[in-house]
C-alpha cells in the first residue's frame, strides 16, 4: 500500500469537488467546463497539473513519521511522474484496447489538432476508463480509482504520465512552428522582392517626394508678396492646404483664419460680480 499519511484534506475534497460539483461545498470553484464540451479538455489538463504543483507544496516540505515517507531519499521517488504506462499495467487484460491510444500519445501519431482535443481524448480515454481502474487492480490498492485517489502515491504516476503527454505535444507543436517558418522563408524568392521594390514601390515613393517638393516650392515662391498683396496670402494658404491633402490625408494642420485666436492683442477683462 502506498497511501500517503496526514494528506490534508482540503486537497482531497478540491479534487473530488472538481469531478463531482457540489460534493464538497467551499472546497474550490469547480469545473467550469464538462467533460467532453468545448474547454474541458484543457481544462482537465490545467486542473490536474495545478493540482500536483500545490500538493507538492506541501509533500516536499511535510516531515514524515511513518515509512517509508520519513525516508528523504525515498519520499521524492515514491510520486515521480510515470514516463510510459508500466509494464504491470500492460498485464492487464483491458491494455491491448488502449495500446494503440496509447502509442498515438507517445508519438504523436495521428495528431490533435489542439491542447484540448488531447485533454479530451486522455480524459474519456485512457484516463477515465484505464489508468485509475488497471492501478487499483494491480497495485491493490482501491483508493487510486475514486475521487480521492490522491491520497495514493499512484495518482502523481499517472497524472505525471497525462503531463509528459500535454508537454509531449507541445515540443511536437513549437518544432512544427519553427519548421513551418523556415519553410515559407525558403520560399520567398528574395531577388523578385527585390525587383518588386525598386520597379513598382520605389518609383511611386519619389513620385511622391517629388509632388510635395513642388507643392512646397509653389507655396512660398515669392514670399515678398505677402508684404504688399494681402490676396496673396489666401494663394499661399490654398496651397499649404494642398500641401496638407498630400501628406496628411486625415489630419488637419492648418486651422482656418476663422477659427484662430487674436494674435497680438490683449483681451480686455470682464468684471465678474462682485468686483
Amino acid at each position: 500500500m502506498a497511501i500517503i499519511p496526514d494528506i490534508p484534506a482540503s486537497l482531497l475534497d478540491l479534487h473530488h469537488h472538481w469531478h463531482a460539483p457540489s460534493q464538497h461545498a467551499g472546497a474550490g470553484p469547480g469545473r467550469t467546463h464538462a467533460a467532453g464540451t468545448p474547454g474541458g479538455g484543457i481544462e482537465f489538463l490545467q486542473f490536474h497539473r495545478n493540482f500536483v504543483g500545490m500538493f507538492h507544496a506541501w509533500y516536499d516540505t511535510h516531515a514524515f513519521a511513518a515509512p517509508p515517507f520519513n525516508n528523504a531519499a525515498q519520499k521524492l521517488s515514491l510520486v515521480a511522474p510515470w514516463t510510459d504506462v508500466p509494464n504491470v499495467l500492460k498485464q492487464d487484460p483491458e491494455w491491448p484496447i488502449w495500446s494503440a491510444a496509447v502509442q498515438r500519445l507517445n508519438t504523436g501519431t495521428p495528431d490533435f489538432a489542439s491542447e484540448d482535443e488531447l485533454g479530451t481524448f486522455i480524459e474519456q480515454g485512457v484516463h477515465n476508463q484505464f489508468l485509475h481502474g488497471a492501478s487499483a487492480n494491480a497495485f491493490n490498492e482501491p483508493e487510486v480509482g475514486t475521487f480521492h485517489s490522491p491520497q495514493s502515491s499512484y495518482f502523481y504516476g499517472i497524472h505525471g504520465l497525462v503531463d509528459r503527454w500535454w508537454s509531449l505535444w507541445k515540443t511536437h507543436h513549437k518544432r512544427f512552428t519553427k519548421e513551418l517558418i523556415k519553410e515559407v522563408v525558403h520560399e520567398v524568392n528574395i531577388k523578385q522582392l527585390r525587383d518588386m521594390v525598386l520597379k513598382d514601390i520605389a518609383p511611386e515613393l519619389h513620385k511622391r517626394i517629388d509632388d510635395v517638393k513642388t507643392f512646397g516650392l509653389e507655396a512660398f515662391e515669392d514670399p515678398a508678396r505677402l508684404l504688399i498683396d494681402p490676396p496673396a496670402v489666401a494663394t499661399v494658404r490654398d496651397r499649404l492646404d494642398r500641401i496638407e491633402r498630400q501628406v496628411f490625408k486625415n489630419a488637419i494642420t492648418f486651422v482656418p483664419q476663422t477659427d484662430r485666436p487674436p494674435v497680438g492683442k490683449v483681451a480686455k477683462k470682464t468684471k465678474g460680480p462682485g468686483k
